[in-house]
């Protein structure tokens, strides 16, 4: 991990590991959702800023998704989101639509 991303984060190493781990994955074929949620104010923002430079340092794209309290009782609707082709850096990388049949 850069230093610079472990130095901003104090307090979340734990949290930076699980990510790292998701990321190096990757390479051996394991994808991965992470979830991640919490009150206003508790890094949230500053934890996923983290995992896009992770994943930029390994050469792994990112997608983010917002959720939104419409779909809060819809498992994984963010993740919908991030495929098919109506997500833009999915469209044209051959990323299949999800299903929820």
């Amino acid at each position: 991990m850069r230093p610079s991303i472990v130095s901003s984060l104090y307090g979340r190493e734990r949290e930076l590991r699980v990510v790292a781990g998701l990321i190096g994955g990757l390479a051996e074929g394991t994808g991965g959702v992470l979830v991640v949620r919490g009150e206003a104010g508790i890094g949230k923002s500053a934890l996923l800023a983290a995992a896009a430079g992770l994943a930029a340092d390994s050469g792994a794209r990112m997608l983010s998704a917002t959720g939104i309290q419409a779909e809060a009782r819809l498992p994984f609707a963010g993740c919908t989101s991030c495929s098919g082709p109506s997500c833009p850096d999915t469209a044209d990388a051959g990323v299949a639509p999800v299903s929820n049949g």
